[in-house]
């Protein structure tokens, strides 16, 4: 009898279901506009700084002030989606923090926060995975942290964006969701490191430049509800890894990191990175961005 109630009342359920699906056909997941960018950067020791060691003089050709400024090669691709891998760049020495001493703090505003911005992002739920025409969007910024000398570097970054983006559509466009959705970052880890390694093997050697402090990348998840619920909880317990890029200096290695969900704002504060002398922290954002209107 007992077993008979459960046939019952699951009969009942999925007769319900499938009613209510017919009246009220499902409707396509709304879109949201997100943004990455810098908000604060502070000097801890100055990497241009020389200083006579008797009096204490500046005796640096350049000054004993560093000018620090962010790059990021931003991207975005869905998973299993063949070729949706787009990459540009954001930021310029242009606005870089002018004559900033070891110690000083710097808001970071306008031009200067290279704000990367990822527009009609359609975030998914559990559900929403269900249905095969649906690709869950990964979004993420690779920040390079420079600190400006006598060439930019910009045309380097240019390159490995383009390099990048035929990288993610070797690895995340041709991939799928895991279905255990717990394995998610496991999985977008995996193939950002095989991307990384496409991108390696790719980027010519640059030269000299700008010098670079250090790299970071910051991924997002379009992900909503309880699918954003079950990418939190992972975010807690999962370290973003250090991703080499051996023997060049440029674009760096990556040893700075962490993920987000299209839900809600993040902050990543406390990212020093230390290169040739200097130290340089550096503190940014992913949130949601309001509509034009």
């Amino acid at each position: 009898m007992k077993k008979t109630v459960r046939r019952g009342v699951l009969v009942g359920v999925l007769a319900t279901t499938s009613l209510l699906a017919t009246a009220c056909p499902a409707q396509p997941p709304e879109s949201v506009n997100f943004a990455f960018k810098a908000t604060q950067v502070t000097v801890n020791s100055s990497q241009d700084e020389i200083r006579d060691p008797i009096f204490g003089t500046c005796i640096s050709l350049t000054g004993c002030s560093d000018e620090p400024y962010v790059l990021m090669i931003n991207f975005r691709v869905k998973i299993g989606e063949a070729d949706s891998a787009q990459t540009w760049v954001t930021g310029s020495r242009s606005y870089s923090q002018s004559s900033m001493g070891a110690g000083s703090t710097r808001a970071v505003t306008g031009n200067a926060q290279a704000t990367a911005n990822f527009n009609n992002v359609v975030p998914l739920d559990v559900l929403d995975l269900l249905d095969t025409n649906n690709h869950l969007e990964i979004t993420g910024s690779y920040v390079w942290a420079m600190e400006e000398d006598t060439v930019g570097v910009g045309a380097a970054a240019d390159k490995t964006a383009s390099v990048l983006k035929d990288a993610l559509n070797d690895t995340i466009a041709k991939g799928s969701v895991p279905s255990d959705t717990n394995q998610l970052l496991s999985l977008i880890t995996s193939n950002l490191g095989s991307a990384i390694v496409i991108l390696a093997q790719n980027i010519p050697l640059f030269g000299l430049g700008d010098d670079v402090m250090g790299g970071g990348m910051y991924v997002g998840i379009a992900a909503k509800g309880g699918l954003a619920d079950i990418v939190n909880n992972s975010i807690a317990s999962t370290p973003f890894p250090n991703l080499s890029i051996p023997a060049v200096d440029l674009p760096p290695d990556i040893t700075r990191g962490g993920f987000y969900t299209t839900t809600t704002s993040k902050d990543f504060n406390g990212q020093q990175w230390s290169c040739c002398g200097g130290s340089h922290t550096w503190n940014f954002n992913a949130g949601p961005v309001a509509a034009a209107a």
